[in-house]
């Protein structure tokens, strides 16, 4: 199978490649650090170097690709802030959907394993796992069908 991974070079993306691999899949590894793709490479990762956000990248890799995964995230610097927060948020919203987008034209899968930070504050506290109603809209967003909390598809990812 070929799989796109975002954030390849990462502490999640990284072990994601390396499963995959020892699995014999054909790997596309995004990272958006150049002196990393020796190392992709070396790990017989085809290596894209990019940010998360750039639809122009993320798109046709998704389309393409029988599965998108998705691990990247900003890297947090130092503090971080309600600025931050924000940033991260705009990323990953678009992030996503330049992978919606592209799997939905080559009718493909997505992983999202990333971005936990995009949810939240929600009314009953920080968001996690169990919080399902983020999976619906995103469910719904990659197939035009509505998620219903019992179905499998909404249960912990």
């Amino acid at each position: 199978m070929k799989v796109f991974v975002t954030g390849s070079t990462g502490f999640v993306g990284s072990g994601v490649c390396r499963a995959l691999l020892k699995e014999g899949h054909k790997v596309i590894g995004l990272t958006s650090q150049p002196n990393k793709t020796a190392l992709l490479e070396e790990r017989g990762i085809q290596p894209v170097i990019g940010d998360m956000r750039d639809r122009n990248i993320i798109s046709p890799f998704s389309e393409e690709s029988d599965v998108t995964i998705m691990c990247a995230q900003l890297n947090f610097g130092s503090r971080f802030t309600k600025a931050k927060l924000k940033e991260f948020s705009d990323a990953e919203i678009s992030s996503m959907n330049a992978v919606i987008e592209g799997a939905k034209k080559g009718k493909r899968r997505v992983i999202y394993t990333a971005g936990y930070m995009i949810f939240g504050v929600n009314s009953e506290g920080w968001s996690d796992e169990s919080w399902k109603s983020w999976i619906g809209s995103l469910h719904s967003a990659l197939t035009g069908r509505a998620c219903l909390p019992s179905s499998k598809t909404c249960t912990r990812i």
